[in-house]
């Protein structure tokens, strides 16, 4: 195999944003070797595969659309001696999105270019996407997480380290989970009560894959919460609300029973992959701890390992019109900080 200057890679596989298809063959130029005449550059730019954001794609290095063109990356940090598949990904949303490398038997690398507008080149350092190449060592999986700008094509480069030992490969493409926040918290004595959770990543995300954890300290009691399967929130700051009651007002709430007691007086919410393991605190994403009586009385039951500095949020003083709102993002697990919220009239 031999670095070849400037070089579009014999198959692009496109994905857009609001989709990852199953993979489609495009047409291989006869001077594949060397530099794309821009006729054959059109041609495979035009093939475009549209399936929904969150689709697992799985094929091989081996299958048709795979080149062993490129030794080397100047994104990547280490050479890439075996066979590489291109994907190319459409924006159509900002917001960070995350892709995710896993299933091979042979040492893979996963590395994110953008498109500066002529094409994809091995040898363009401005095609680098800071921070966004996953290159560990061995069978250990790789994962990207980028900030996505809507209208950008970008390029998701599967490339074999050290070898020409072919492998399937699962790439996975959607709204990175760590990226999901609660938002809002509202139920203060009379106003209804709900939590707020929002997506600001480019890609619709399933909210299964998170579970609420409620603090009713008061009442001695824990509730937690996983919503229904596939129940998506849409991205770039779409939002789902979890609600008190049997029923609901809108398509983008879900109705739980209690959620906060029969008051707003002390406790805490906690957004989590998976189950809220409150012996270990990697599982928590997000956390809002609040107490109407501050200095005295029980403080909430934070997860071991789970800290709110300096203290629980004031509630005492809301009114029946307000909610606690996130207004900063200084704080991150496992260290969440009382300046993130503030004390705002309640969204409708």
């Amino acid at each position: 195999m031999r670095s070849c200057g400037l070089v579009l890679l014999s198959l692009i596989v496109t994905l857009a944003l609001t989709g990852c298809p199953s993979p489609t063959d495009a047409p291989v130029p006869d001077d594949s070797q060397g530099a794309v005449d821009p006729d054959d550059q059109a041609e495979l730019l035009s093939v475009v595969a549209s399936s929904p954001c969150g689709a697992i794609i799985e094929r091989s290095t081996a299958a048709t659309g795979s080149s062993d063109l490129i030794d080397s990356w100047d994104c990547s940090a280490f050479p890439t001696i075996g066979r590489e598949t291109v994907f190319e990904f459409d924006a159509l949303q900002s917001g960070p999105v995350a892709a995710s490398l896993d299933q091979f038997t042979t040492d893979l690398d996963l590395l994110v270019l953008v498109d500066t507008g002529s094409g994809l080149a091995h040898d363009d350092p401005a095609m680098c996407v800071p921070g966004a190449a996953s290159q560990n060592a061995n069978l250990m999986p790789e994962r990207v997480v980028w900030e996505a700008v809507a209208g950008t094509t970008y390029y998701l480069v599967v490339d074999t380290f050290g070898s020409d030992d072919a492998t399937d490969f699962r790439l996975s493409i959607g709204a990175p989970a760590e990226r999901i926040y609660i938002n809002e918290v509202g139920g203060v004595s009379g106003a209804d009560e709900f939590v707020e959770i929002t997506n600001p990543g480019g890609c619709e995300f399933d909210l299964s894959e998170l579970e609420l954890r409620i603090d009713l300290e008061l009442e001695s009691e824990l509730v937690y919460f996983s919503a229904p399967d596939e129940w998506l929130i849409d991205p770039s700051g779409g939002m789902v609300r979890v609600v008190e009651g049997t029923t609901t007002d809108a398509p983008n709430e879900i109705a739980v029973g209690r959620i906060l007691g029969s008051t707003f007086q002390v406790g805490g919410v906690g957004l989590c992959v998976g189950s809220c393991d409150d012996s270990d605190s990697s599982t928590f994403i997000d956390y809002v701890a609040y107490d109407d009586n501050p200095g005295s009385g029980p403080d909430p039951r934070t997860p071991t390992g789970i800290s709110f500095a300096p203290a629980p949020v004031d509630s005492s003083g809301l009114a029946d019109t307000e909610s606690l709102n996130r207004v900063g993002f200084t704080g991150s697990s496992p260290t969440f900080r009382a300046a993130d919220w503030s004390a705002q009239t309640a969204t409708p």
